[in-house]
């Protein structure tokens, strides 16, 4: 949900698209079983694009765990990537507008079970979902369809029941670009937003598996070391066993069984200097007086951006002498 609010906060430059493919491939191995195959097709040449790394991730990810649930744990992931110029006319599957010209396409393609073509107009709607209760969110082909368009991309799905789906995503083809990624430039009284304490060891702490995700890549690639969580029973028991090593909490509110703030307190208890940063897409549902006498040093109110992470994380580590005392 964080991502698909996202619109119009990207942080747009140029990327090589070879080794984009390569980390998104990283991020996906551990989610996949072993006997779930993946093949890369990839054209050869530089290709480019103007876009936000981390989105663009996100959208091959969640195409591939798409495709992962729909084989039932055995078949063979395809993702291609190659110049598309022909002036063909295309209607896009998600926002039905029809659209032609010069793209780079991106494609997923798996051997899964297909989808039902009555279920083809709806399934980039938010929250629609055919995965049972508790398996899915629903927002996974939303976000693709919101980080698409936001660039000026489309989409084409095909697919026939029982014989697998082809997800082609199609972002425009920008002359020049090769040039403009060999320049970098610092814009006069640009902001500069580099951590403080970027070797610092962060525990992070969702349930939502494509928010850990995006965590993980954004702390990751300004040097913090990360530890993830997908609930609050865990990361406590995870903390417990070296609660020295973590210099950070960086915690959701809403999660079953232990929220964000159950799990402060039961750290705290113990370990009073511990930094926390809490995140909550309602503070209305939070206790803030309750909250500044635990001890938890900022709020992050979804959705956010990668900026807002960074600084909310250098500010705290900037306050604090990232010390745990035993009480």
């Amino acid at each position: 949900m964080l991502a698909f609010s996202q619109t119009g906060l990207n942080k747009s430059h140029p990327l090589k698209l070879q080794p984009l493919i390569s980390d998104s491939l990283n991020l996906l191995r551990p989610l996949l079983p072993s006997s779930i195959e993946i093949q890369t097709h990839i054209e050869s040449g530089e290709m480019m694009l103007l876009a936000d790394s981390v989105q663009l991730e996100q959208v091959i990810v969640n195409l591939c765990i798409n495709a992962r649930d729909s084989m039932k744990g055995k078949g063979r992931i395809d993702i291609q990537v190659k110049k598309s110029l022909d002036d063909k006319d295309r209607i896009c599957s998600s926002c039905h507008s029809c659209f032609h010209g010069h793209f780079i396409e991106i494609s997923v393609e798996d051997t899964g079970s297909g989808i039902d073509p009555d279920l083809i107009e709806r399934i980039f709607d938010p929250f629609f979902t055919t995965k049972e209760t508790g398996e899915g969110t629903g927002m996974g082909l939303s976000m693709v369809h919101g980080t698409v368009h936001e660039y000026g991309g489309h989409i084409l799905v095909e697919t026939s029941a029982g014989v697998g789906a082809k997800v082609r995503i199609f972002f425009p083809f920008h002359e020049g670009i090769d040039e403009l990624a060999d320049t970098k430039k610092v814009i006069p009284g640009q902001r500069q937003s580099e951590p403080v304490f970027s070797d610092r060891h962060i525990l992070v702490v969702d349930d939502e598996e494509s928010l850990v995700m995006f965590f993980t890549d954004v702390l990751e690639s300004k040097g913090y070391r990360v530890t993830t969580a997908n609930s609050g029973d865990s990361a406590l028991s995870i903390f417990l066993e070296n609660p020295l090593d973590f210099d950070l909490i960086l915690t959701d509110q809403a999660m079953p069984n232990m929220t964000g703030m159950d799990l402060a307190e039961a750290v705290l208890s113990k370990f009073p200097n511990t930094p926390i940063i809490l995140c909550t897409g309602c503070r209305l549902l939070v206790d803030d007086e309750g909250a500044d006498q635990l001890g938890i040093k900022r709020f992050l109110q979804k959705p956010f951006d990668d900026d807002a992470l960074l600084t909310a994380v250098s500010e705290v580590f900037s306050q604090s002498q990232g010390t745990v005392s035993i009480q």
